[in-house]
């Protein structure tokens, strides 16, 4: 629902910057300025190249790689840790491994490998805790970059 309040929202901006100008001078070609857009465009690029480090950049561009991925719901993944018991107790650690390589997250599937370990709940909420730790300090760069970039 998000998406579609973002596209109604823009395509509301982008008609009114091309009819409000268009009815002034009666044509929207004054919109198409390669120079122009080059300019805007890439000077807003490159001073967020320039406020950002190097690993925001990277978290930046993996985030988008990641928002462009369809993202697994709650219920998806729970339905891959029953079905990941299930071969587990089944077949053993080689299904247990089979399961690994079709998990929904690599967050789930580093969970699942630390299972396979033998180690207790009480060992694998530590390492879980940090996973969601970086994921978070990684989002939190990129989301600064976008942040610079759209201002």
């Amino acid at each position: 629902m998000r998406r579609v309040h973002i596209i109604v929202i823009s395509s509301i901006g982008i008609a009114l910057v091309a009819t409000t100008p268009a009815l002034t001078t009666g044509t929207i070609a004054f919109l198409w300025n390669p120079e122009a857009i080059a300019i805007v465009l890439g000077g807003s690029i490159l001073a967020s190249i320039a406020g950002s480090s190097p690993e925001h950049m990277v978290a930046a561009l993996r985030a988008l790689r990641a928002g462009l991925r369809p993202n697994a719901d709650a219920l998806t993944i729970a339905q891959w840790w029953i079905q990941a018991a299930i071969q587990w107790r089944h077949e053993g650690f080689p299904g247990l491994t089979r399961a690994v390589s079709s998990a929904p997250s690599t967050t789930a599937a580093a969970l699942a490998e630390l299972c396979a370990d033998g180690l207790d709940a009480e060992t694998i909420v530590s390492p879980a805790e940090e996973m969601v730790e970086t994921h978070y300090r990684s989002y939190e760069g990129a989301i600064s970059v976008y942040r610079r970039l759209a201002g």
